[in-house]
């Protein structure tokens, strides 16, 4: 008996003979692939376990045929390996692709060592080569660890530019000219001729403005000329180095000659500037600028007049408009390669430049350009480019009422010969952009007719965000500008916050979704009123989703609600941390949503005191054909609660239209879920199937409770229950864990329950538990 029992418990540890056999043939499946496509649909499945993930993404194909899912072997293989957990929001989700799309980007930072794993190791390829077809995303950040061996190996650039819809860029430091170049290349063949749809810049602290520049350029669809070759002055030698042979002629001839234009106006020995609009662009240009652009040579001997330019590359003659377009779209033609956009209103001297290059230099290598500082003080790269603001406040001025800078009616509705292909999605999140670095993405905008999605947050504009309002209204005026969706969002913001929505919306009718969110609201009245005189009355918008965080200023009631009233396609609307003069303020505004948003679909309130007017809520809940209904930290229950609950579940039990209610941080407590069970019960018309009671101060008795009278309404009855998901999330469930286990236990066998625990405001914490003692 001991020697059997011995022999049984040693049997799990020694390999069964088809698992010695799978071992051996997942070792030569490079001769054996064809036939393991065509084993028996069972062999097949058990076999799987046992190959690399090499051969696992190759047998896919065959597999799926068979009727064979990998999935659950690509998922064992992300917890093995990545380890994480990944937030999963559809279903059927596709962990092959995540996997592999993670991995490969492991592997190219350099964050995982696959060396001792055989599973993730192929004689017959490289890891980089693998995953490269998976990937939909591509991440580059810190010091673009990866992008020379991209580049440098065209069975991984090949695939990525078939595959890539995302370019991220995150953390970004200093590069040398190298690196760049390398850069360069990556954009032009994944943008350009790929099929990269979104650009994402985010939480760049000290961001290089020639690599901030190029990054934007090339995303709008700019070639960025390479110094070598401007400094050569020969257009042949600017010319894409692209393998174009397999290209339309036409089209190759197109790419050709537009380049040679491009290069011909940003050559480092010519200048080309109109001789209408020279008095005009002296206004936004520095002393030592107009200096330098006075003392240029023409280029190559050729003249170079208003009227016309010949070009001998294609015998083409171009006329003064075309000029003068072509001398905007080529962003050296203000100035020579050796001074570039970034030097504008620059006036330190050229000893203090090439000691602050010097010094951004050295901190290249530091970890401190790695980390984030802390202290939020400006760099003295930043110092020397920025204005001071009532120099900057001028420029911004004059910027504004010129019209030649920044494109006139008739040269916006002209487009440019040929446009390489650019993204449309823009997103750009904690960067700080300096006045020049404005600039450059303000000029970009006038002629981006292809973006769809702009988004700028936390960038530190401030003033600056008066000449983003006017290139896009003047993208506005492009026949084929295709601008959906706007979010604008910063610290400081220097008008009022509707004027900024009303001037929006009255320039993008066609707007489907906008966010705004500003924390401070200063008033500059120059650049404001001179702002606004461009702008044109609002009419009746396309508006579908709209979302206003107020400053801390008190919100503009009678200007937002003529806004409001004019959104008749609104269908999502958020509201803020709004503050109001009085409580007939908050009245009209939600009389307002209730009588004239017919459409509205979902609504949500944060961070206002609704208790004053509680009357209109009921009312809203009452009348307003909504779906969503979320009412966030509004004190709702903070003052006699025992009357203020059975109103509202009287409501929320007739209301049949109301799927989904979110009711956080609006301190329930025990007694107001169990309150919240009535809208469950038998008699309940309610249709709610999504309920939020998260930061509550609910304890584990009170879920208990709250499980149990929901399982008694569906005991007596032979319909389903109605709620299918639950967030009681930032609950009091440590208390008594035990009770709330037990609790999560029963329901989570009838519906879908969040319990994620996140970093709460103490003193928002603290307030709300005293509130329930």
């Amino acid at each position: 008996m001991a020697r059997g029992g011995s022999r049984e418990e040693a049997s799990p540890h020694v390999p069964t003979l088809f698992a010695s056999c799978a071992r051996t043939v997942g070792k030569n499946m490079s001769r054996l692939e064809q036939e393991v496509w065509d084993l028996p649909t069972t062999v097949l499945q058990q076999l799987l376990p046992f190959l690399t993930i090499y051969d696992l993404e190759r047998i896919e194909g065959a597999a799926v045929k068979k009727g064979v899912s990998t999935q659950t072997l690509w998922l064992q293989l992300w917890k093995k390996v990545i380890g994480t957990n990944p937030k999963v929001r559809k279903k059927p989700f596709n962990w092959r692709q995540k996997f592999l799309q993670t991995f490969f980007h492991c592997i190219l930072w350099g964050t995982l060592d696959i060396s001792d794993d055989k599973r993730l190791n192929n004689s017959r390829s490289s890891a980089l080569v693998l995953g490269c077809q998976h990937v939909n995303k591509l991440v580059i950040r810190n010091k673009l660890q990866g992008v020379k061996e991209i580049i440098n190996n065209p069975n991984i650039c090949g695939p990525l530019t078939s595959t890539v819809q995302k370019l991220v860029f995150q953390h970004l430091r200093s590069v040398d000219q190298t690196l760049q170049h390398s850069l360069l290349t990556l954009l032009h063949r994944l943008i350009h001729y790929g099929v990269v749809r979104e650009v994402i810049l985010s939480h760049w602290n000290e961001p290089h403005p020639e690599l901030l520049t190029l990054i934007l350029r090339m995303s709008a669809g700019n070639l960025c000329e390479k110094e070598e070759c401007l400094r050569a002055g020969s257009c042949e030698k600017y010319r894409l180095k692209v393998n174009t042979e397999e290209m339309d002629p036409t089209i190759q001839r197109n790419i050709l000659d537009s380049q040679y234009q491009q290069a011909c106006y940003t050559s480092s020995d010519c200048t080309f500037i109109d001789t209408e609009s020279q008095c005009d662009t002296d206004k936004c240009m520095s002393p030592s600028t107009k200096e330098s652009s006075e003392n240029l040579s023409p280029l190559n001997s050729q003249s170079v007049t208003s009227e016309n330019i010949s070009l001998e590359g294609n015998g083409r003659v171009m006329g003064k408009s075309d000029c003068y377009k072509a001398h905007n779209y080529a962003f050296g033609c203000l100035l020579p390669s050796s001074k570039r956009l970034t030097d504008m209103h620059d006036e330190v001297s050229e000893e203090s430049r090439n000691a602050s290059q010097t010094e951004t230099n050295e901190k290249a290598d530091d970890l401190y350009d790695y980390i984030f500082m802390m202290d939020g003080s400006e760099s003295d790269t930043e110092k020397n480019l920025s204005c001071t603001d009532e120099n900057q406040t001028k420029n911004i001025s004059n910027c504004l009422n010129n019209n030649d800078l920044f494109g006139s009616e008739s040269l916006l509705n002209h487009t440019f010969e040929l446009h390489l292909r650019n993204v449309s999605v823009l997103e750009i999140t904690s960067i700080p952009l300096s006045y020049t670095s404005s600039l450059v993405l303000c000029k970009l905008l006038r002629s981006w007719v292809s973006l769809q999605k702009l988004v700028l947050e936390y960038n530190g504009l401030g003033r600056a965000i008066f000449l983003v309002l006017k290139e896009l209204c003047a993208l506005s005026r492009c026949r084929d500008s295709s601008l959906s969706t706007l979010v604008l969002a910063d610290h400081v913001l220097h008008l009022p916050v509707v004027k900024l929505v009303k001037f929006i919306l009255s320039t993008f009718p066609a707007l489907h979704k906008l966010h705004i969110d500003f924390l401070l609201e200063v008033e500059n009245e120059p650049l404001e009123d001179e702002m606004l005189m461009t702008r044109a009355e609002m009419t009746v918008c396309c508006l579908e989703d709209f979302s206003l965080n107020c400053t801390s200023k008190t919100l503009q009631v009678d200007h937002l609600l003529p806004v409001l009233r004019k959104l008749k396609s609104l269908k999502h609307l958020c509201l803020r941390r709004a503050s109001f003069k009085s409580p007939e303020d908050l009245s009209k505004l939600l009389l307002t949503i209730t009588d004239h948003l017919s459409t509205l679909e979902s609504l949500t309130i944060q961070d206002v005191n609704l208790t004053v007017c509680l009357t209109d809520v009921l009312d809203l809940m009452r009348t307003a054909p909504l779906k969503g209904l979320t009412l966030d930290n509004c004190r709702l229950f903070e003052r006699h609660p025992a009357e203020t609950l059975p109103k509202i579940i009287s409501v929320l039990k007739q209301n049949q239209s109301l799927t989904s209610l979110s009711l956080p941080a609006n301190r329930l407590g025990n007694k107001g879920l169990l309150s919240l069970a009535k809208v469950f019960s038998q008699d309940s018309l309610s249709c709610i199937s999504c309920l939020n009671v998260s930061a509550n101060c609910i304890g584990g008795d009170g879920l208990l409770a709250f499980a149990k009278l929901l399982l008694s309404s569906e005991s007596g009855s032979e319909l389903e229950l109605k709620l299918k998901e639950l967030n009681v999330s930032e609950n009091l469930f440590f208390k008594d864990s035990a009770l709330a286990q037990k609790a999560l236990e029963l329901l989570q066998n009838k519906c879908h329950v969040i319990t994620a625990q996140y970093f709460t405001d103490p003193l928002q914490a603290f307030a709300d538990h005293v509130s329930m003692m």
